[in-house]
């Protein structure tokens, strides 16, 4: 990341928090099916999450990855509630068919 993140999250941000101060020091990172990657500081005291722009930004799948490699959902399978399958249903990609 570049200094511009760097000095965002060793900088209080200029509003607070129930009377605290605010940090922006946890990144959130969002990982779409496609393979795109969004980055960005969560929102604090109603205000507009922040984004974040890497300076470089490399993906990984399958053998490649260092990341999560040997992660086995617990139970064994991954079940998506009937809601989320009902809503997904019939819509195009990225939410894919379920069947």
């Amino acid at each position: 990341f570049g200094p511009e993140t760097w000095l965002r999250m060793k900088t209080p941000a200029d509003h607070t928090w129930y009377g605290e101060t605010v940090w922006y020091d946890s990144m959130v990172f969002g990982l779409s099916p496609g393979g795109k990657v969004k980055i960005w500081f969560s929102d604090v005291a109603g205000r507009p999450s922040l984004p974040v722009t890497p300076l470089k930004l490399t993906t990984r799948s399958g053998k490649d990855l260092t990341l999560c490699k040997d992660y086995v959902v617990p139970g064994g399978s991954f079940t998506f509630l009937p809601s989320t399958q009902a809503f997904i249903n019939g819509k195009t990609y990225p939410y894919g068919n379920w069947d």
